[in-house]
C-alpha cells in the first residue's frame, strides 16, 4: 500500500479535506464501470496528530513509475505510438468514469500524475528489505526524524462553474487562461497536450516556468496557442473574465475560418 500525507497549513488543509471528500465519493459510485479500474481508489484514510498540526493521510494501492519515467525508457525520450495508443485508451476510460459517473473534473492531467500498475508486488518486499539493510539518510529536527524519500519509480454537479487556477503551465486550456467558465472539456485539452508531449518529447505550447495564474505566463501561453490554432472563437472570448487583459480583440472578425476547436 501507499500513503499520501497532505500538508497541514491552512490552505493545504482545506484542499486536503476537499480532496478526501472527492476521493471518497469516487469509490461510492458505479463500481461496475470499466473506467473505475483506471483511477486511484481510496482504501482507507486517517489523521495523524503532531506538534505541527493534524495531517490527513490517504491510503491507496502501491503503483509503479509515472509516464514521464516510462518515456525515458524509449529512444529519443518519446513513447512510441504503439505503446501510447493503448495507454491513451485507458486514460480515456478513466476520464469517462470520472466525468459521466462521478461528475468530477481531474484538472491536473500530466505525466507525473499518471502511474503504471504494479504487476509484481515482490518489488515492494525488495524495497522494504533494502531500507532495512541500507537505511535512507535522515536528520532530526525539533524532535522529529525527517527521511530522504526513495525514488524507485474534484466532486461537482454537472452545472458546476469554477474559475480558480488549475492545470500545469503549458497544459492549460484557453478558457482557464481567459478566466472563463469551464467543464469536462478542460481535461480533454489537458490530455491532448500531454499525449503530444509524450509522443514528441515536448509540449506544443511549452512556456517558461512562472507562477500559477501570472499574466505573463498565461499571455505567452495564449500567444502560442493562437499562433498554432488561429484566433479563438468569439463565444470563448466573451466568456472570459480576463479576455480584455490578455487578448486585444479586433473590431471586426471573420465569421468563418480556422481557429480553436476546428
Amino acid at each position: 500500500m501507499a500513503i499520501k500525507v497532505n500538508a497541514n497549513n491552512y490552505e493545504s488543509q482545506e484542499s486536503a479535506e476537499k480532496e478526501l471528500r472527492i476521493t471518497e465519493h469516487i469509490i461510492k459510485v458505479n463500481t461496475q464501470h470499466l473506467g473505475r479500474n483506471f483511477v486511484a481508489i481510496l482504501l482507507d484514510s486517517f489523521c495523524v496528530a503532531s506538534p505541527g498540526g493534524i495531517y490527513i493521510c490517504m491510503v491507496f494501492d502501491a503503483l509503479c513509475e509515472p509516464l514521464w519515467m516510462l518515456k525515458r525508457r524509449f529512444e529519443g525520450n518519446t513513447i512510441p505510438l504503439d505503446v501510447l495508443k493503448p495507454v491513451s485508451k485507458l486514460i480515456l476510460e478513466g476520464l469517462q468514469y470520472l466525468h459521466t459517473e462521478c461528475h468530477v473534473i481531474n484538472t491536473d492531467l500530466k505525466s507525473d500524475n499518471i502511474l503504471l500498475a504494479l504487476r509484481n508486488p515482490s518489488i515492494l518486499e525488495s524495497v522494504a528489505q533494502d531500507e532495512m539493510n541500507n537505511p535512507s539518510p535522515r536528520k532530526q529536527l525539533e524532535g522529529r526524524d525527517i527521511y530522504l524519500s526513495r525514488n524507485y519509480w474534484g466532486c461537482r454537479p454537472t452545472n458546476w462553474v469554477d474559475r480558480h487556477c488549475i492545470q500545469p503551465e503549458g497544459y492549460r486550456a484557453p478558457e482557464v487562461c481567459l478566466g472563463g467558465d469551464r467543464s469536462y472539456s478542460v481535461d480533454f485539452w489537458n490530455l491532448g497536450v500531454m499525449l503530444w508531449d509524450l509522443f514528441y518529447g515536448r509540449g506544443p505550447f511549452d512556456t517558461p516556468p512562472d507562477s500559477c495564474g501570472s499574466g505573463s505566463a498565461d499571455e505567452a501561453h495564449l500567444g502560442k496557442i493562437i499562433s498554432l490554432l488561429g484566433p479563438p472563437p468569439p463565444d470563448l472570448l466573451g466568456r472570459g473574465k480576463e479576455t480584455s487583459r490578455t487578448i486585444q480583440i479586433p473590431r471586426t472578425r471573420r465569421k468563418k475560418g480556422p481557429g480553436f476547436y476546428g
